[in-house]
């Protein structure tokens, strides 16, 4: 017959495994309940560029310190390719409306054609605040030499090849230029692991 001393610590050691088992259910809902943080990698530095925003002001790295930021790259002659991912932006603008240090970068990659006055008029539609949602143009060769090598990102050749490529990506980059992370613009899931992993920075920063 097993001594009550033996009994007891059987007890004990089945009450710290219940502990510990609801420690990590709490741990885990914490971590992906509404939202919370994840951790997230530092990858490399975006170099310093110096691209025409829609207002014909230069718009540079710099310009960027102290701010976390989210890259896209579009065209406005995309049609239907990019219209959910111009979408997805439109929905970000609106989340973090209320947050002066979060903003949004739409680079085209037809810049030859998407001049200031392009851009002015398709921001227009999207309802895009001009001190948070930048739109980019510039020299076409500047503006590929950013996104193939500063962002490495790969760009999608749409099925017509005479027309202009898009990426579905979109960069999030920390108050240091960091990039941080990489998201599908036409997933949902991916883009509300988006919306998770800017909480998470804002948490960094303060």
């Amino acid at each position: 017959m097993k001594s009550k001393s033996e009994k007891g610590s059987k007890i004990a050691v089945i009450i710290m495994l219940v502990l510990l088992i609801a420690w990590g259910i709490w741990k885990i809902s914490k971590r992906w309940k509404g939202g919370s943080s994840v951790v997230l990698t530092s990858y490399w530095k975006i170099p310093d560029f110096n691209l025409t925003e829609r207002s014909s002001k230069k718009l540079s790295l710099k310009d960027l310190e102290n701010n976390i930021w989210v890259a896209n790259f579009f065209h406005t002659n995309c049609g239907n390719p990019c219209r959910k991912i111009n979408l997805q932006m439109s929905m970000l603008q609106k989340s973090y409306e209320n947050i002066n240090n979060v903003k949004l970068i739409s680079i085209s990659l037809d810049p030859e054609r998407d001049t200031p006055e392009v851009l002015t008029n398709f921001a227009n539609k999207y309802l895009a605040p001009k001190s948070r949602w930048y739109f980019l143009t510039g020299d076409k060769n500047t503006v590929y030499t950013l996104v193939l090598n500063g962002f490495k990102l790969g760009i999608m050749q749409l099925q017509d090849k005479n027309t202009i490529p898009y990426s579905s990506k979109f960069v999030l980059v920390d108050n240091r230029g960091m990039v941080r992370g990489f998201f599908d613009g036409e997933n949902d899931k991916s883009m509300r692991m988006l919306q998770i992993s800017i909480k998470t920075l804002l948490g960094e920063s303060k």
